[in-house]
């Protein structure tokens, strides 16, 4: 009997630069979180409904309710891409001082991931060139400038703003 010996071994383990050339990047995601991105597609959309009829207030609340799911849920992409949805609905709506309260409220929410407030810092740096007149633009950087302060993951974009 012949028994061909490459036919008898197993394939070798996949490596990481196998997962590298295949895109995934060695990240596997949880399935909270593939869960939670699916429902953020749908809240989002229907949030800009509610804005659209004139209900920011009704709308952020229900992506703070999302978002609070998502980190208690340690899904911290999840977290960080609904925190700036919920984020470009108040700058879309040009409630200013609502981007600046949510923006407040998101950074300082208890156990919120380094990860999230590096996005939220980074994801609003570009609403700053999006203000009406020079008062709201120094109240924004005045309120990302307070979020980043004495956090040393985020000191450089602080220095970016």
């Amino acid at each position: 009997m012949d028994v061909d010996p490459s036919a008898a071994t197993p394939p070798p383990p996949p490596t990481t630069e196998d997962h590298v050339s295949a895109g995934t990047k060695g990240i596997v995601k949880t399935l909270l979180e593939a869960k939670c991105e699916e429902e953020l597609v749908s809240l989002t959309a229907e949030a800009k409904g509610m804005v659209a009829a004139g209900d920011l207030t009704g709308a952020v609340a229900k992506l703070l309710k999302h978002e609070k799911k998502c980190r208690l849920g340690s899904a911290w992409d999840a977290t960080k891409a609904t925190c700036l949805a919920l984020l470009e609905l108040c700058l879309e709506a040009g409630e200013w001082e609502a981007l600046s309260a949510n923006i407040l409220l998101l950074s300082k929410r208890r156990s919120q991931h380094q990860k999230v407030q590096t996005g939220i810092i980074k994801g609003m740096v570009h609403a700053v060139e999006k203000t009406p007149d020079v008062a709201t633009k120094l109240q924004l950087i005045s309120t990302l400038r307070d979020v980043a302060e004495g956090k040393i993951f985020a000191e450089v974009e602080r220095a970016r703003e």
